[in-house]
């Protein structure tokens, strides 16, 4: 398989992919990390297929930390991202583990 980076500014229809899954993102309430399945149909029109929220997270193999190294974003920046969108919505103790763990 093969990974490129292509910009919505330079392509229409990356740009209406774009629109598509974040959209479907945020309609789904979908939080963290994931990723968004988008298949063309025979007139070329971008289709949503589905939503995987817990996409693969292989430094080597897997498509998320592909394509954030695609965009600059190394694994330990995107593993970084993930946790702290994590911490901002599920506020926890500092000290120890949840009350609910102990």
């Amino acid at each position: 398989m093969r990974y490129r980076l292509v910009k919505p500014q330079d392509d229409p229809l990356a740009a209406e992919v774009e629109g598509l899954a974040l959209n479907a993102w945020r309609v789904l309430g979908c939080r963290d990390a994931g990723r968004l399945d988008v298949r063309c149909d025979k007139r070329g029109r971008p289709q949503f297929i589905e939503v995987n929220p817990l996409a693969g997270l292989h430094p080597e193999h897997s498509d998320l930390p592909i394509i954030g190294g695609l965009v600059g974003v190394s694994f330990d920046a995107l593993i970084a991202r993930v946790l702290e969108s994590a911490v901002e919505r599920i506020p926890f103790p500092r000290t120890g583990p949840p009350a609910s763990c102990a």
